[in-house]
């Protein structure tokens, strides 16, 4: 966990989106990170994707892209 500059702890969320059709998840996704936000300003929001979906929110231009600190993107999740 992080810290701020009293020494406390600070939540690390991380978020997880993948799927064919993503429908509104990215929104769902995106009104849940601004939730965390706003209860917890300092907070660090991780975001994790697969490649497909990282490319569906750039052309999508998604605000999912802005309202988290770190990104991650991790191959192909499998269907199996």
């Amino acid at each position: 966990m992080k810290r701020n500059s009293s020494s406390e702890r600070l939540p690390a969320i991380c978020f997880v989106l993948t799927g064919k059709n993503l429908g509104l998840y990215p929104d769902m996704t995106a009104v849940a990170a601004l939730s965390v936000r706003r209860l917890h300003p300092q907070a660090q929001i991780i975001l994790v994707m697969d490649e497909p979906t990282a490319r569906a929110i750039d052309r999508d231009n998604h605000a999912l892209r802005t309202l988290a600190l770190a990104l991650g993107i991790c191959g192909r999740f499998s269907d199996n």
